[in-house]
């Protein structure tokens, strides 16, 4: 699995399990498949932003940028596919940002 989906897998856990150690998030990986060194996921979590509240894994705010083009979150879904989550209203605006 390359980088960006594994990042994408640990984005997608954090957001729907209270993971508070690399040890419990490189188990949630191998039960979904994927297969990362613990050095791999302590750079994914510094590049994704990731931080620690609580004592369990979090994610950073929206990027001011990204909030004033009223996206809220960005997924994959599968190979080839995204999926944006965006204010009402806002999907075009999201859809010629990801066009650029």
């Amino acid at each position: 699995m390359n980088k960006e989906k594994r990042q994408n897998k640990i984005l997608s856990l954090i957001r729907a399990k209270n993971i508070g150690t690399q040890e419990e998030l490189a188990a949630q990986l191998e039960r979904a498949g994927v297969t990362a060194t613990q050095s791999s996921i302590s750079r994914d979590l510094i590049e994704l932003g990731v931080i620690k509240q609580h004592g369990v894994y979090t994610l950073p705010q929206a990027p001011k940028g990204a909030a004033a083009h009223g996206l809220l979150s960005l997924d994959t879904a599968g190979d080839v596919l995204i999926v944006a989550k965006c204010e009402s209203g806002m999907a075009s605006a999201v859809a010629v940002e990801i066009d650029r």
